[in-house]
């Protein structure tokens, strides 16, 4: 799925928060498992509480290194081990990335999109200088991917991948609420509450909440509007 907003921490912790209640539970079905070194090799094998397992429904990432994203091999005192990345912690759920981190990694990029689409985990390198020192098994991949960035982001990555962004779901953060009806005033408010809890704050008086609506309408310049805009709400 691709989203144009800001790509802010705030805004991407935002939309994970929009997610459905029911994908930020955690799935009961097996997804993942743990290695064992066996023969010159890592061989895989499904477990719901293993290593490589995953723990929980979802992740955001403003910013990211391919170690942190695949986990990585290491040799310790001649012990070779695999660390899992945040792909093997979400995955059956959600990633939610910022599209500059991937515009600016763009080998990150291909692998996530290959591995994603072969419904496949693969180990590879990270660079030619340092192989793996042995063969790793690959393992079962399920996740949905929220590439979230702005109007020039989006417009430079649906140009080097046509196809892919024909297909994929497209959203869009407003960042101003229409007064038309009386239930979109309740809609912001409920919005504003999320944001109070998210951040845990406490709930606003009524003198609280005619003073925000005061400022809200002083901001857009229009007394049928209010914000939605995150850094003036939260600051």
């Amino acid at each position: 799925m691709l989203v144009k907003s800001d790509e802010s921490e705030c805004y991407l912790n935002t939309i994970a928060q929009l997610l459905p209640p029911e994908v930020k539970i955690r799935q009961k079905r097996t997804m993942g498992g743990e290695y064992h070194f066996d023969n010159h090799r890592f061989v895989f094998t499904p477990s719901d509480n293993g290593h490589f397992s995953a723990v929980q429904p979802f992740a955001v990432c403003d910013w990211i290194e391919p170690e942190q994203l695949f986990g990585q091999v290491y040799t310790h005192h001649q012990h070779v081990q695999l660390q899992p990345g945040i792909i093997h912690q979400v995955n059956g759920g959600f990633l939610i990335m910022s599209l500059r981190s991937l515009l600016a990694q763009p080998l990150m990029w291909l692998r996530l999109k290959q591995m994603v689409c072969a419904q496949r985990f693969d180990w590879l390198a990270h660079t030619e200088q340092h192989p793996l020192p042995f063969p790793v098994d690959s393992m079962p991949l399920n996740l949905r991917v929220i590439v979230v960035g702005d109007r020039l982001s989006l417009d430079e990555f649906m140009l080097s991948e046509p196809e892919l962004s024909e297909e994929a779901l497209y959203g869009e953060y407003e960042f101003d609420c229409q007064l038309e009806e009386t239930e979109q005033l309740t809609v912001w408010c409920q919005f504003v509450n999320g944001l109070l809890k998210q951040n845990q704050l406490p709930p606003l008086s009524a003198d609280g909440w005619y003073e925000l609506l005061r400022q809200g309408m002083r901001f857009q310049e229009d007394k049928r509007t209010l914000p939605l805009d995150l850094t003036w709400l939260t600051t």
